[in-house]
C-alpha cells in the first residue's frame, strides 16, 4: 500500500511539473497575445493623431529639394541603382531618403557645432582603445563579419551579415577595439562621386554608440578624400526615431532622389546634383 501511495505521489509530481511548464507556455503566449493587441490599439491611436496631418506630410515631402543621382555601369553603380529602385508598400526608395552632403575637405566634417555629439563620440571611443580599418580582403571580410553575427549582434541583423559573409561585396570598414576583436561594421557602395550606405552594424554593448560614431565619421572623411559629394541612405520615413536621431547628427537631411543610369561610363563615373523641389506625384509614380 506505501509503495503505491508513493507512486501515486511521485505521478501527481510530475504531473504537477508537467502543467506549470504548460501553464507557464500559455501564460506567455497569452501576454504575446494581449502586447499585440496592445500594439495594435497604440497604432490605430497614432493613426487617428497623424491622419490629420497627412497632408502637411505631403506638402512638407513635396517641398524636399531633389538630388540628381547618375549612376553609371560599375558594380557600385548596379548596386546603389538596384537599392534605390526598391519600394516599401507604396513608397518607392527614392522618396525622402536621408542624404548627407559632404565638404570638399576631410577635416571640415567634424567643423562646428552641429558635429558636436560626432566629436564627443569619436573621443569617447579612442579612449576606450576603438579605431577603424577599411578592410580589402575577402578572408579578413569574410571572418570579421561572422564573428560580429556569432552573438554580438541581434539576430535580426545576423542573418544579413552572414549571407554577405558568403560572398563579400562592395566596401567595407571595421571598429575594432585593443585587443582586435571586431565590434562595428560597415558595408558602402560607391559609384564616382555617390555613395550609398548599405549596412552599418555594431556590437550590443556599452561601446555601441560611440563604435558608430567613430566608425560614421572615419568612412564619411575618407570618401571625402576620393572625391564622394554625397552619401545616401534610402528608407528614411521608416526608420526608429532614435536610428532617424543618429543620422540627423551626423548631418543626413532628407531629399527625393531622381535616378538615371548612363551605361557610356566603363568606370561608373557616379555623380549628383541639387537643385529645388520636384512634383510630387511624379516622384510617387516613377520613384525618380
Amino acid at each position: 500500500m506505501s509503495r503505491d501511495k508513493g507512486g501515486t505521489g511521485r505521478q501527481d509530481a510530475a504531473a504537477s511539473v508537467s502543467g506549470d511548464a504548460a501553464f507557464v507556455q500559455a501564460n506567455l503566449l497569452l501576454h504575446e497575445v494581449q502586447e499585440a493587441r496592445a500594439a495594435v490599439g497604440r497604432a490605430r491611436l497614432r493613426i487617428r493623431q497623424v491622419l490629420p496631418q497627412l497632408g502637411r506630410l505631403l506638402w512638407h515631402i513635396r517641398r524636399l529639394p531633389v538630388l540628381h543621382v547618375e549612376i553609371g555601369d560599375s558594380h557600385g553603380g548596379r548596386a546603389i541603382a538596384a537599392a534605390l529602385s526598391r519600394r516599401r508598400g507604396l513608397v518607392p526608395a527614392t522618396t525622402a531618403a536621408g542624404v548627407l552632403v559632404l565638404p570638399e575637405q576631410p577635416e571640415a566634417y567634424l567643423v562646428g557645432r552641429s558635429k558636436q555629439a560626432v566629436r564627443t563620440g569619436i573621443n569617447h571611443a579612442r579612449r576606450g582603445g576603438l579605431s577603424v580599418a577599411r578592410v580589402t580582403d575577402d578572408a579578413e571580410r569574410r571572418a570579421r563579419a561572422l564573428e560580429l553575427a556569432d552573438g554580438k549582434v541581434r539576430a535580426d541583423h545576423a542573418v544579413p551579415l552572414k549571407a554577405w559573409a558568403d560572398g563579400p561585396l562592395d566596401e567595407s570598414w571595421f571598429v575594432v577595439d585593443a585587443s582586435g576583436e571586431t565590434c562595428a561594421i560597415a558595408i558602402i557602395s560607391v559609384d564616382g562621386s555617390v555613395a550609398r550606405l548599405d549596412t552599418m552594424v555594431s556590437a550590443q554593448g556599452h561601446e555601441q554608440s560611440s563604435a558608430r560614431y567613430l566608425l560614421s565619421a572615419h568612412i564619411f572623411m575618407d570618401l571625402i578624400a576620393r572625391g564622394v559629394s554625397h552619401v545616401i541612405a534610402e528608407g528614411a520615413l521608416f526608420l526608429p526615431p532614435g536610428l532617424l536621431h543618429f543620422q540627423k547628427l551626423l548631418g543626413f537631411q532628407q531629399m527625393n532622389i531622381k535616378l538615371s543610369q548612363t551605361r557610356s561610363r566603363a568606370g561608373g563615373d557616379g555623380r549628383a546634383t541639387t537643385c529645388g523641389p520636384a512634383p510630387f506625384r511624379q516622384l510617387l509614380r516613377t520613384g525618380r
